[in-house]
């Protein structure tokens, strides 16, 4: 019985943590704080010389948030994976993650995200934000 509440104890810490760490991450969002988004990413990815740089993150999140304005976070969903050896994430802990939010004019939408832990952190996977082409 002691291990089963151990185990139950512990995914509560962690979605408790990881629903902190997404709700920092769209506070620092709307107050344009591309820097501290860009160290939330994976480090695993932004190791990659291939991955996505600083600059074309922060374009990607500027020109999401000129488009929608800001992220007001309603609903977070978690679907937590821990102890589940899994090579997309070099058998990391990760979370399925589904964020329903509202724009600047009220609309509903959702993100549906990916993120992994290293040590006592959670990072996202997402590499930017996209932005419906609009006609000049």
């Amino acid at each position: 019985m002691k291990t089963k509440t151990k185990a139950k104890t512990k995914t509560v810490r962690a979605t408790t943590a990881l629903k902190n760490r997404i709700q920092e991450y769209y506070r620092r969002l709307n107050a344009r704080d591309f820097q501290w988004c860009y160290r939330a990413l994976d480090p695993a990815i932004r190791e990659q010389a291939t991955s996505v740089t600083f600059l074309q993150f922060a374009s990607s999140l500027a020109r999401f948030l000129n488009y929608c304005g800001s992220v007001r976070v309603g609903r977070i969903a978690i679907q937590l994976h821990q102890d589940e050896p899994n090579s997309l994430y070099e058998n990391r802990d990760f979370a399925v993650v589904k964020v329903v939010w509202h724009d600047s004019t009220g609309a509903m939408r959702h993100f549906h995200d990916r993120w992994v832990r290293k040590g006592r952190s959670w990072y996202s996977r997402t590499t930017g934000l996209v932005t419906p082409e609009t006609k000049a």
